[in-house]
């Protein structure tokens, strides 16, 4: 796949625009960022370094910038096949707005939208947690609550805005008519909930801070102090949780327990291996629960990410203009990531022959498609919830369970129109 020859035009604005705009860039797309003469608004992010800011120097890879008195935004807009509008903290206030035509594809991205009640509203990454409601659990109950990654609302309304701007695009290629794509921070915080909507709406649970503990039956689950450092540790079933007592020589907790009551609240499994653990090197805890089949990992440090021999192996890191770059968030078959300053001409992406008449614009895009659901816990349901989303026949397969229960299969059409719930955590 190749976005050789599609013209994008991103007007300055925040982190979530300029990463929408990342990601057209990387995949080929000739993206131009317009600068509006009070100046590019992420240069405000991030520490000064060069032209000002790490924030730009990362995000604004593979783009021409051009400023306000160079060119004329109409004159961009009016050869773009998507315009990229956003901003942060305040409500989105547009300047290319009737511009272009009908086949442009426009992305705006804001705090709460451009219309219902919050509009008007600022909002930034800290209260983006909190409005979504990640704050409520995030950091130990007695203190305050700590704030995820830095800009996550940003990432993610910019990775939702590309995948919408994307399905825009191929809607256009059957109907030769573009669409307005408009994603509010708020809410792609709140799809990235994992199964907090439904504890509460299967078992009526209300999920609150716990600190570096997990909030279900599976343990041992967390980060866990070693002599030198920290391991990650993720034993949710029982086979494992059985591993991990059986490596660290705490097999007598088995005797009198079966292994789902130690872990529904696991006091007893971390009293026992947290003195294991600690009195051992990383490498060794890796070591010896890897051996017997348990997911765990060294919590790495920034320095230890750009020296991992993984991240070497599959030359993650590139080196652009003095700056160490991760390479690309996703590969899409042999499609090369470009980090040149400008992205190569392409043959564009052709609409299809009777354009305004193959399929009405109101069709979802991926009418048509079947997508096969052979995922669980989190990112494969979440991409296989956002295929159907945008109208994708997606048939999810469960794993047999216990007792001989058969493999469910249901696709997402059905459950519309049976009225279905169900959990895809």
């Amino acid at each position: 796949m190749t976005l050789g020859g599609i013209d994008v035009v991103e007007v300055a604005g925040s982190a979530a625009g300029a990463w929408t705009g990342r990601l057209f860039a990387g995949l080929g797309a000739r993206v131009t960022k317009f600068v509006p003469s009070s100046g590019d608004p992420l240069h405000e992010l991030g520490a000064p370094w060069r032209d000002g800011s790490t924030m730009s120097a990362y995000l604004d890879v593979s783009k021409r910038r051009v400023g306000e008195n160079e060119t004329d935004l109409s004159a961009l807009v009016a050869g773009a096949d998507v315009v990229i509008e956003s901003s942060s903290p305040d409500p989105l206030r547009r300047r290319a707005e009737g511009m272009g035509s009908d086949r442009l594809i426009e992305v705006l991205l804001s705090p709460f939208g451009t219309w219902g009640p919050y509009a008007a509203r600022r909002s930034t990454s800290l209260t983006d947690e909190a409005w979504s409601g990640h704050a409520l659990l995030s950091g130990d109950p007695r203190r305050e609550p700590l704030s995820g990654p830095g800009h996550q609302s940003d990432y993610a309304a910019g990775t939702f805005g590309f995948i919408g701007a994307m399905a825009a695009l191929l809607s256009r290629r059957r109907s030769g008519i573009g669409q307005q794509v408009e994603i509010s921070h708020f809410e792609a915080m709140v799809a990235l909930h994992q199964f907090t909507f439904v504890k509460y709406t299967h078992g009526g649970q209300v999920l609150r801070r716990l600190g570096n503990r997990y909030a279900g039956p599976g343990h041992p689950i967390g980060s866990y102090e070693c002599a030198d450092g920290w391991v990650s540790i993720s034993a949710p079933n029982g086979p494992m949780a059985r591993a991990v007592l059986h490596a660290t020589g705490n097999a007598d907790l088995l005797e009198d327990r079966p292994i789902a009551d130690l872990m529904v609240d696991g006091i007893e499994i971390e009293a026992r291996i947290r003195p294991w653990i600690r009195a051992r090197s990383t490498e060794e805890v890796v070591r010896t629960l890897q051996g017997a089949r348990v997911a765990v990992a060294p919590t790495l440090t920034m320095l230890g990410l750009l020296d991992d021999q993984h991240f070497r192996a599959r030359g993650l890191w590139r080196d652009i203009d003095g700056l160490r770059h991760p390479g690309p968030p996703f590969l899409v078959g042999r499609q090369k990531w470009i980090t040149d300053a400008m992205a190569p001409t392409d043959k564009p992406m052709a609409d299809a022959e009777g354009q305004n008449t193959a399929i009405p614009v109101s069709e979802a895009p991926l009418t048509g498609v079947r997508v096969l659901d052979l995922t669980k816990v989190w990112a494969g349901p979440l991409a296989a919830r956002t295929l159907a989303e945008l109208g994708a026949d997606v048939v999810m397969v469960e794993a047999p369970m216990a007792r001989g229960r058969p493999v469910l299969a249901v696709t997402a059409r059905q459950q519309q129109r049976t009225g279905q719930r169900g959990s895809r955590s």
